[in-house]
């Protein structure tokens, strides 16, 4: 298996999901869900899997990771998911990166991210990652902003 990433635009899913012929149906629909928050060149979406599977197998999606504009020269990072099987191989260290790379393309400075403070794991990749803790930076309710933490760092 060779697990390689790739940005996909949202314009272009339907070209991808063409490319992903073995994608399973749930796959396909939470690819075809991504809105232009992602598009290019304010934003940005990446999937990780093995693109080229042998005939008759389905595609396997290792990881995901996407960011979008929240100010001229901040983004958030969105989506950072790694499926449990591919857990502790360093593939969200490598997708974060990638996300480090289009962002700083894009011209960004700062990137933010959110995360739920009952998923300890995340908070903590996102510190080993150079995140520190900062106040919400969105505004929502007390209720909505309960139990979530909030972080920044230099792109």
């Amino acid at each position: 298996m060779n697990i390689v990433i790739k940005r996909l635009d949202p314009e272009r899913v339907s070209a991808g999901l063409a490319e992903m012929s073995g994608a399973p149906e749930d796959l396909r629909e939470w690819l075809s869900e991504i809105d232009a928050r992602y598009a290019p060149p304010a934003g940005c979406f990446l999937l990780a899997a093995d693109w080229n599977p042998k005939p008759g197998e389905p595609l396997i999606l290792a990881a995901s990771g996407a960011f979008r504009r929240m100010t001229p020269d901040v983004c958030e990072v969105r989506r950072l998911l790694v499926k449990k099987a591919f857990q502790g191989q360093g593939l969200g260290k490598l997708m974060m990166r990638a996300l480090t790379d289009q962002a700083r393309a894009a011209g960004y400075t700062r990137m933010r991210a959110e995360a739920p403070a009952t998923i300890p794991a995340l908070v903590n990749f996102y510190k080993r990652e150079g995140f520190k803790e900062v106040s919400a930076f969105r505004v929502a309710t007390l209720e909505e902003l309960e139990g979530r933490v909030f972080l920044e760092r230099p792109v």
